[in-house]
């Protein structure tokens, strides 16, 4: 392939991580927005299936390409998922007069997005334990140092009165 790019994040309808290849930094500045969940991208997504095209530009849910993106002809497009959950996409593209993707460039790419799955969802999973060990280190901290200031033989327990001034315990 001549570009590929990983997409995640789906957030609605945006592709919010963008990770790309082929395209060369000054190219994507000018560009400018990655594409946004739409068109032929936004079907893989939303259709949970993998999608391959001989032309991207001839086919049906293709919406063009913005000023300055660079030319792409025969496309792959996988979702991105774990489990049942669809969280992005992974596409390949040729250049135009490029041989076309095959069934095996296709069942590739499933394979490393099955893979890419795999990873972001457990770096996903790792990153909220930590975040939770965080959390309870903090609690732990706030409940020690709470516990630093009551002196418990200075403390007098809590007894309801009646309203007659009698303990009602």
């Amino acid at each position: 392939a001549d570009y590929a790019a990983l997409a995640t994040g789906w957030g609605g309808e945006e592709l919010d991580v963008w990770v790309t290849s082929g395209v060369d930094p000054d190219a994507a500045r000018a560009i400018g927005r990655p594409p946004q969940g739409r068109g032929l991208l936004g079907a893989v997504v939303h259709q949970g299936r993998s999608i391959r095209a001989a032309d991207l530009r001839a086919h049906p849910l293709f919406e063009g390409f913005p000023a300055g993106h660079p030319p792409m002809a025969s496309f792959v497009g996988v979702p991105v998922m774990w489990g049942d959950r669809i969280f992005g996409t992974l596409y390949v593209a040729r250049r135009p007069g490029a041989d076309e993707l095959s069934d095996e460039d296709q069942m590739m790419v499933e394979m490393l997005a099955e893979r890419a799955g795999i990873a972001i969802e457990s770096a996903r999973q790792t990153e909220v334990s930590a975040r939770e060990r965080r959390r309870l280190e903090l609690l732990t901290a706030a409940t020690a140092s709470e516990t630093d200031f009551i002196d418990l033989a200075e403390t007098t327990p809590f007894r309801p009165e009646t309203t007659d001034g009698e303990c009602a315990v």
